[in-house]
């Protein structure tokens, strides 16, 4: 006796996939809710509150918060750090002329 065969018409997903799906997604959720480690906490923690930066007045009005990366004769070179609530944090990296330059606020080396 031949086992029937299940033909699916294109573009369709077969039997096995939706079965191997759902067997990762119960895993990952099985993973992800376990018991979280006393380090996890603490990192969560810290993260949550503002973040020690170093700040920049610009001529044209702006205010950027984040790290000097480097300073030449030239120009400074300043790393952005964007903390928007409800999306993931980003960098962007300015290079910045000294004549846009109204003020620098640093960090302490302990900060750093």
């Amino acid at each position: 006796m031949n086992a029937p065969t299940t033909r699916f018409p294109r573009g369709a997903v077969s039997l096995w996939g939706v079965r191997a799906s759902f067997v990762i997604l119960i895993s990952t959720f099985v993973i992800s809710s376990g018991p979280q480690v006393q380090g996890q906490t603490d990192l969560g923690r810290a993260l949550e509150g503002p973040w020690p930066t170093e700040r920049v007045d610009l001529t044209d009005g702006r205010v950027l918060q984040g790290l000097v990366e480097e300073e030449s004769a030239a120009h400074l070179q300043f790393l952005e750090i964007r903390r928007r609530p409800g999306l993931r944090s980003s960098l962007v990296g300015h290079y910045l002329a000294w004549s846009d330059i109204v003020e620098i606020d640093r960090l302490n080396e302990e900060d750093r």
